[in-house]
């Protein structure tokens, strides 16, 4: 058995050796479907290929906005899917409630560390503001290209909103007492801010950790999918009329790739995922196969059984730009020669036939699955299978 030593927590280009592991069974997070292997193992075999993991099941890794705010509910919206590939099996929030502190004086202990501006004091263990237009903040604490969850409380509400910053990206401003939960990526500044707009209250019990990852998220409140939890499994629901989510950072899939995952789609000539923002370069349900565009353009299938209208784990594998396979529920494989899309920009994008935009996204579901660069042995793709096919109900 290879061993597998987990890296620092930052993303990296070197792609490591692929995990070998046995088999092993668990529910999933949160209870949501069996797994059918062991979920630190899946973790570890999706993290050494440097690839993602969107396990739906674990309804903390989901949040409602597209800031993050208020974790998955069923019925309601998703804007951002954590990417699991780096929590070790654990569920999101285990993760993150794990991970070291960013920010300095959270708990406002001392008039310390936070830039104050006017109407802005630190008294009594908390930040108190009146009537202040203005901020408190602190400088050069994020890294920039990486995740957040910012955690924090506001009582003693007067007036006003507060509104945080992560490296001039804006989260959601709130206007009234509560604990606020938002998940936000810090772009071209390190600073965290929070901003009051004729603002009178109190913030304290302020956390900030990281959160590494490829993490999906919706281009706009529209393009949301719906979270569904029925029986023991739990998925999201795309409406094929403009639902789509993009990893961010890029995860490029480049020319060697594989994915497994649990899928529903309803309707022919949809696509469930694309790899660049050549369309040809996508998966999508046509003539009751999951098929794939070769170098003239046809549609050709790569399983050889199965209906994509029905729930089922799908697999596929590229080894070159000449060589693409699929699986069906962990059989029924099919190979064909791909359209080529390296000269095109790379990039996995979700529920959509190009990269960048929504069109021809699939109407049905995904209950999630992995996607990595690389090749992965037949061991490891059975482990992964297994576990897509427990966090869909399917028997293989």
């Amino acid at each position: 058995m290879k061993l597998y030593t987990p890296r620092s927590q930052g993303l990296s280009t070197q792609r490591p050796q692929p995990f070998e592991a046995g088999p092993g069974v668990r529910m999933g997070a949160n209870g949501f479907g069996t797994s059918g292997a062991n979920d630190a193992e899946v973790a570890a075999i999706v993290r050494a290929a440097g690839g993602a993991i969107f396990d739906v099941s674990d309804t903390t890794s989901l949040f409602q906005a597209i800031t993050g705010v208020s974790t998955g509910v069923t019925g309601q919206p998703v804007g951002i899917m954590l990417d699991k590939s780096f929590m070790g099996g654990a569920p999101a929030a285990t993760f993150i409630a794990g991970q070291p502190e960013v920010v300095v004086n959270g708990g406002f202990a001392t008039d310390t560390v936070w830039t104050k501006g006017i109407n802005w004091a630190i008294t009594g263990g908390a930040a108190v503001a009146t009537l202040a237009t203005s901020n408190l903040s602190q400088a050069s604490i994020l890294t920039i290209g990486s995740w957040y969850c910012i955690t924090f409380t506001v009582s003693g509400y007067v007036t006003g909103t507060l509104t945080p910053t992560a490296g001039v990206t804006t989260g959601t401003a709130v206007s009234a007492n509560g604990t606020y939960t938002q998940v936000l990526r810090a772009l071209t500044s390190t600073d965290l801010i929070f901003t009051g707009t004729a603002f009178t209250g109190n913030i304290d019990n302020v956390s900030v950790k990281v959160i590494p990852g490829f993490h999906a998220t919706a281009a706009t409140d529209a393009a949301r999918p719906v979270l569904t939890v029925a029986g023991s499994v739990a998925y999201l629901t795309l409406d094929g009329v403009d639902d789509f989510m993009t990893p961010t950072p890029i995860l490029n899939l480049g020319e060697v790739w594989w994915h497994v995952g649990g899928w529903r789609n309803d309707t022919a000539g949809r696509a469930a995922f694309a790899t660049s923002d050549n369309f040809r370069g996508s998966a999508f349900n046509a003539s009751s196969l999951w098929r794939w565009y070769d170098p003239a353009t046809a549609q050709i299938a790569v399983t050889s059984a199965g209906d994509p209208a029905t729930i089922n784990v799908l697999t596929v594998q590229q080894t070159s730009t000449a060589s693409l396979s699929g699986r069906y529920n962990g059989a029924n494989g099919a190979t064909m020669t791909p359209f080529d899309d390296s000269a095109s920009t790379l990039g996995l994008t979700l529920f959509t036939v190009i990269r960048g935009t929504w069109s021809a996204g699939i109407a049905g579901r995904f209950y999630g699955g992995a996607f990595a660069p690389g090749t992965i042995s037949a061991p490891n793709r059975a482990i992964m299978e297994r576990y897509a096919a427990g966090r869909c109900g399917v028997t293989l």
